[in-house]
This record gives C-alpha cells, structure tokens and sequence, in this order.
C-alpha cells in the first residue's frame, strides 16, 4: 500500500540545529561522499518490500562515466593524440600475397577436384602411356571428352607452376624490372609455357608423321602428355614453396628443374623404344635430342636472362 507523503525524507532541507562538534563530523564525511546532492525522488507511489521504507536515492558523481570534474581535470590537447605519433608506414605485400595467383591455383585445383573420378582413370593408363609401346590397345582403352578436358586443366596447373618458378629464379638473380609487376611477369612467364607446350606438341606430330606410322606417332604423343602431366604434379610443391616461402626459391627453381629433366627422360626413353630400328637410327636420334631437346631450351633460359636484365640479346 502507498506510504504516506509525510515518512518521505528530503535531502535538500535543512537538517536540525546540532552542536558544533557533530556539525563538523558530519561535514568531513559529506564531502568525501559526493559535492553534489539531488533530491530525492518521489517514493510516495513506491510499494513497500518487506516492510521496508523506500531508500532515498542520490547521484554520486563517481558512478558517472565523464563528470564535469573529471573533464574541469582533463588536460586538452589541440590535435587527436594518435595523430601526434609516428607516420604510419605501407605494409610491403610479398610475392606470395598476391590475391590473383593464390585466386587461380585455388580455381584450378577446385576444378580438378571436381574431375576426380577422370584423374583415376588418367593415372591408371600412365604407365602404358609412359612405358608401352602396345600397337593394339585393349577393349577398355577409351578416351573421352572429360578426359581431355581434365587433361587440360593439369596443362594449365602445369604452365602457371613453370611460370611460378620462372619468375622466382629470374627475381633472385636480376630482381624486379622497373615498371613490372609480379602478377604480370609470371602470367607472361606461363604464357611462355603455354607457347613451349603447343609448339613441341605440333613439332611432335610432324616428326612423328614424317618418320614413322600413324600408330606409333599416336603413341609418342601420348606419350609426351603423360610425361606433362607427371610433371605437372611434381612441379606444383616447389612452385607453391617459391610462391609463398620467397626465401626458398633458388632451392624450389634447383627442385623443378630436376623434376622437368626426370620428365625429358621418360619422354626420351619413349622416344628411342619407338624410332629406334637399327643402328642408323642412333644418328638420327641425336640430331632430335640436339635440335628439339637442347636447344631450344637453352634459347629460352637466354632469352629469359635477357629480358629479365632489359636486354634482348641472344
């Protein structure tokens, strides 16, 4: 029930004369409380708890976030405090922090995990394609359009690693060229790759056309794709290394390029089981290991040298 207006305190009204002594006890202890009183509110509606009166409510002034003390004891300062420090400085982004790169490896590794069940059947006619020298394939040896298509996604993993590597090994020796960017440098390095690809591929089938039948021709083709794509995985944990562990490229370049000298050797040793005929033949042979094998790598590594340093020369 409602209390009655008269049991209400106020705490602005002046309390009863008292003697000095009192007076001043009393003063000692309402300073350290609080300078400043409000009055109460009105408990008149307030229910009683238990049989216990309604409190007299006070603001104290160090329940409040910012007072008007604490701002009178604030030192103020003409600019923003963060904006008196050191000048902030641009974080460098590394190689391996380029969002493009690490955006298609991803794509292409998701799509290659998309054509897994075709990636088995790769993996289990490698051996033929990489050893056997069979005229007559089995019942079973059907080639689709996935399997091209899955065949194409590694050639892409296979060139973007060889343009990683690339360009990890020509920054370590001759840096940057002004004006470039690292994006830019390797995509033009895969698309080196990419041209290298097509070109031994289309050489292949005409030495293959003029030298020997249809059959085997077929054969050593196939051949070179199964030595790409062995490869392709071999090269892509040292690429991934160069990538984002700069550091360990010239370690990472020394990797791959012993993986790509395993993968000549397969395609090689292909080679001679298919053209070789008799002892004439060697001789024919080593002008295709000098003109197809060698040289044109050593035009590439020069040409490369050269316009990583600015000048093409040969």
């Amino acid at each position: 029930m409602p209390l009655p207006t008269d049991t209400v305190t106020d705490s602005t009204k002046a309390a009863p004369a008292k003697a000095p002594q009192a007076m001043a006890g009393v003063a000692d202890t309402a300073t350290s409380v609080s300078d400043t009183t409000v009055a109460a509110r009105d408990t008149s509606n307030l229910p009683a708890l238990h049989g216990i009166a309604p409190w007299t409510l006070r603001e104290h002034e160090a329940d409040a976030p910012w007072s008007a003390r604490e701002r009178a004891m604030t030192h103020k300062t003409s600019s923003t405090a963060y904006k008196s420090g050191l000048e902030g400085m641009s974080r460098p982004v590394g190689y391996g922090e380029n969002s493009w790169l690490s955006t298609i490896i991803l794509g292409l590794l998701i799509l290659l995990a998309l054509n897994f069940r075709n990636c088995s059947r790769i993996f289990a006619g490698l051996p033929q394609d990489l050893f056997g020298i069979r005229r007559r394939q089995n019942a079973f040896d059907e080639h689709t359009a996935n399997e091209t298509r899955t065949y194409l996604i590694i050639l892409l993993l296979l060139c973007l690693s060889e343009g990683i590597l690339l360009f990890s090994g020509v920054v370590a020796q001759t840096g940057i060229p002004t004006g470039a960017t690292p994006f830019g440098l390797t995509m033009l390095c895969a698309g080196g790759a990419a041209l290298f690809y097509m070109a031994q591929l289309a050489i292949y089938k005409v030495i293959g056309f003029a030298f020997t039948d249809a059959i085997s021709a077929g054969q050593w083709i196939r051949g070179f794709n199964a030595s790409q794509c062995v490869l392709s995985f071999l090269l892509l944990i040292p690429a991934l290394i160069a990538l984002y562990y700069p550091d360990e490229a010239g370690k990472m370049v020394a990797a791959g390029l012993i993986c790509y000298i395993l993968a000549r050797i397969l395609f090689i040793c292909k080679g001679f089981r298919i053209f070789y005929k008799n002892f004439p033949s060697i001789l024919y042979f080593i002008l295709y290991l000098c003109a197809l094998e060698i040289t044109p790598l050593v035009f590439i590594a020069r040409l490369v040298a050269s316009a990583a340093a600015g000048e093409l020369k040969f």
